[in-house]
């Protein structure tokens, strides 16, 4: 994984047609009984908190929030096809149905399901829930404390700022709970499930690999509290330090010195770098230095 992965924050662009030009059907759809679908789909949804419900169709549509009904967010069913949605600013639910979806959540405490296919959704601001179901998703849960659930395929997950609880499901997934230098000190939790996944940790995380063979990359450049990797497995597992070098008088790179520690208690291995502490690392009791790749990200 390119180091830039941090820097880039993992923000994926969510293209929406705003402007008639690219409008192939600008589909505000119509209002339902209240009900909702009667499929797998309708799952936590309670149509009373909805102040519309906006049905799709199983094509291509792209969709736009309608008016707010005083500041009530709108339920959105999008059917089949490889949808665009572009919601409100208050809380919407959204069954995005099968196909490849582009969705932009903007804000409000959303409820999304992304449906079967290949989606890209963007919680925007406000504590969502996100599931990628099956497919290989794009998900990231931007401002709030979000709850974002990748299921199956090989999904690349981002929560942003706020304390963000991240489960990759089957698949290889990577997660980030934030990037690195981020000023965001809240603690995510980042569970990688079944599948080689790639946890990106940053300052006060918690990263869980699950089953399989997991690669935990450690942010050496924190802000806030020492990162806690809760299943390390010697010999599985593999763990990387990205650090931003200091440079000496005429302008070289100083490596920085990396050293590993049991804990008292004989069940960990406490990571330092330069004598700060920024890991612990259940079941790395018997870590080296030599262990660890050290890597710096200019």
């Amino acid at each position: 994984m390119d180091p830039a992965f941090f820097g880039n924050a993992l923000f994926f662009s969510m293209i929406l047609a705003h402007a008639l030009g690219f409008l192939d059907d600008l589909f505000d759809g119509g209002s339902g009984d209240g009900d909702g679908p009667t499929s797998e789909g309708a799952r936590d949804y309670d149509p009373t908190l909805y102040g519309e419900e906006v049905l799709g169709t199983a094509g291509a549509d792209d969709m736009v929030n309608p008016t707010p009904l005083d500041g009530i967010g709108s339920a959105w069913f999008l059917g089949g096809g490889n949808d665009s949605l572009d919601a409100s600013y208050d809380a919407d639910y959204v069954d995005a149905g099968s196909g490849n979806d582009t969705l932009e959540m903007r804000g409000g405490d959303d409820i999304v399901f992304a449906g079967d296919g290949d989606d890209s959704v963007d919680g925007g601001v406000g504590n969502d829930t996100i599931h990628g179901d099956a497919g290989n998703d794009s998900l990231v849960g931007n401002g709030g404390d979000d709850s974002i659930f990748g299921d199956a395929g090989d999904d690349v997950i981002e929560g942003g700022s706020g304390a963000d609880h991240i489960d990759g499901g089957d698949g290889n997934d990577t997660l980030s709970g934030a990037y690195l230098g981020s000023t965001d000190t809240s603690s995510d939790t980042l569970i990688g499930g079944a599948g080689a996944d790639q946890l990106w940790l940053s300052a006060d995380d918690h990263g869980i690999g699950g089953a399989d063979d997991d690669f935990f990359a450690l942010d050496g450049d924190l802000t806030g509290g020492a990162i806690a990797v809760e299943d390390f497995t010697p010999g599985s597992d593999s763990i990387a330090v990205y650090y931003t070098p200091a440079l000496d008088s005429s302008g070289a790179a100083i490596t920085p010195t990396l050293d590993v520690q049991t804990s008292t208690d004989g069940l960990s291995g406490e990571v330092f770098l330069d004598g700060v502490h920024i890991a612990t690392v259940t079941g790395g009791q018997s870590l080296s230095p030599s262990d660890i790749a050290l890597i710096p990200t200019a």
